[in-house]
C-alpha cells in the first residue's frame, strides 16, 4: 500500500526569528511523503522573507486574521490525507512523522495521534518518565468527562505534536468555528464529541520552547473565553453531537483553572491569581491544593520553587538518556512504543 502524504500546516505571524527553525524540522523528517505549507498571517517584521527563503515550501499570504484562520487557509490548500499541525516557534524530532503514520495505519480507530512534549526551558531540554514510557494512551469523550486523569496533551496547546486524518477536520467543520479564539481546544472538543478517539504515544516527539514572561499576561484572558465557551458549548447542538452539559465541560474546565492558579502562585504574579481565584470560585470549586497556595501564597511559592529545581535537573537527566539511545540507533524509537496498545484499534 502507497504511503499517506503528510501536510503540515504552518501559521506564522510575526515569527521571523523561529519559523526558519520549524520550517528546518518540518523539512528533515525521516519520512519522506510530505508537504509543508506556510501562512504568512499579515505578518509586519520579516517572516515572509524567512519562509520564502525555503523554495520546498508552498507559502500563502493573506491578512492577519488570526491562528484559526491561518490553519483553515492552509488545510483548505493541503493535499495530504494526513494532517500535521506545527506552529512557528516549535520543531518536531526528525522521526516524529513517520512514527504517527506508523500508529496510524497500525489502528484505523484513531482519528488523531498526538506525542508527548521535550520542554525547552533556557537552552536546557526536559521531560518526564511518563514521556518516554512509549505507552499510547485513548481519548474518548466519556473518558475525559467522566474525570480520568487524561488528555495531558490536546488539552494543553498541543498543536506541535499531532498528525490527523484529514475527515476530522473535515467531520467537525475546521479549526476556527466560533465568534472569538478558544484555540485548538474547540476542535478536539468538537471531535470527541462527535465520536472521534484520539490517542498519545508518550515519546517526547517535538520541542516547545517555553517561556514564561509571556504566559501570565495570556492565561486570565483565555480562562475568560473558557467561560463564555462553556455556554456556547451546552447550546450547540450541531457541534456537540452527545449533548454533552455545562455542568461536564465545566468540571475539566476547574481542573484547567486550578493549574493555572497555581502557576500564578509560582511566578508570584500575585494580581493575574486573584483574577483567576475569584473566577474558580465564581464557576467551579477550588481544590485544597488551590486554597492553600492562595491562603499562603509565599510559603507555595517557596516549595515549587525547589520541586522545580528538583524536577528540572531530573527532567533534563531523563531527556538526555532517551537522546543518547535514540540518535545511536534511529530504528530504537520503533522498539519503545507499545505495539500491543493498538489491540482492538
Amino acid at each position: 500500500m502507497a504511503s499517506p502524504r503528510v501536510s503540515v500546516l504552518i501559521p506564522a505571524y510575526n515569527a521571523q526569528d523561529t519559523v526558519g527553525r520549524a520550517i528546518a524540522s518540518a523539512l528533515n523528517q525521516t519520512y519522506n511523503h510530505i508537504e509543508v505549507i506556510a501562512v504568512n498571517d499579515g505578518s509586519t517584521d520579516g517572516t515572509a522573507g524567512v519562509i520564502e527563503d525555503f523554495p520546498q515550501v508552498r507559502v500563502i499570504h493573506q491578512e492577519n486574521r488570526g491562528l484559526n484562520s491561518a490553519r483553515n487557509t492552509a488545510a483548505e490548500a493541503a493535499s495530504g490525507d494526513l494532517l500535521a499541525l506545527l506552529d512557528a516557534d516549535d520543531e518536531f524530532h526528525p522521526m516524529k512523522i513517520a512514527l504517527q503514520v506508523e500508529i496510524l495505519g497500525r489502528a484505523p480507530g484513531i482519528s488523531a495521534i498526538f506525542s508527548a512534549p521535550c520542554v525547552i526551558e533556557g537552552g536546557t531540554k526536559l521531560c518526564s518518565p511518563q514521556n518516554v514510557s512509549g505507552r499510547i494512551l485513548f481519548e474518548t469523550v466519556l473518558h475525559v468527562l467522566g474525570g480520568r486523569k487524561s488528555g495531558r496533551y490536546w488539552k494543553e496547546g498541543s498543536s506541535p505534536s499531532v498528525v490527523m486524518r484529514r475527515e476530522l477536520i473535515e467531520n467537525v467543520g475546521g479549526f476556527y468555528r466560533l465568534g472569538f479564539v478558544i484555540g485548538e481546544r474547540d476542535l478536539w472538543w468538537r471531535a470527541l464529541a462527535k465520536g472521534h478517539t484520539l490517542a498519545t504515544i508518550e515519546l517526547p516527539l517535538y520541542n516547545y520552547y517555553r517561556s514564561e514572561g509571556s504566559l501570565s499576561s495570556r492565561l486570565v484572558a483565555e480562562l475568560e473565553r473558557d467561560i463564555k465557551y462553556m455556554n456556547v458549548w451546552s447550546s450547540d447542538k450541531e457541534g456537540n453531537d452527545l449533548s454533552v452539559s455545562r455542568e461536564m465541560f465545566q468540571a475539566a474546565w476547574v481542573t484547567n483553572m486550578s493549574r493555572c492558579v497555581d502557576r500564578f502562585v509560582k511566578y508570584g504574579d500575585f494580581e493575574n491569581m486573584q483574577r483567576a481565584w475569584q473566577l474558580l470560585k465564581e464557576h467551579g470549586k477550588p481544590s485544597l491544593k488551590t486554597r492553600v497556595g492562595v491562603t499562603w501564597p509565599e510559603a507555595a511559592r517557596i516549595y515549587v520553587l525547589l520541586r522545580n529545581r528538583m524536577l528540572r535537573a531530573y527532567g533534563a537527566r531523563i531527556y538526555a538518556r532517551w537522546a543518547r539511545e535514540v540518535e545511536k540507533r534511529p530504528e530504537r524509537i520503533y522498539d519503545m512504543v507499545h505495539w500491543g496498545d493498538l489491540k482492538g484499534f
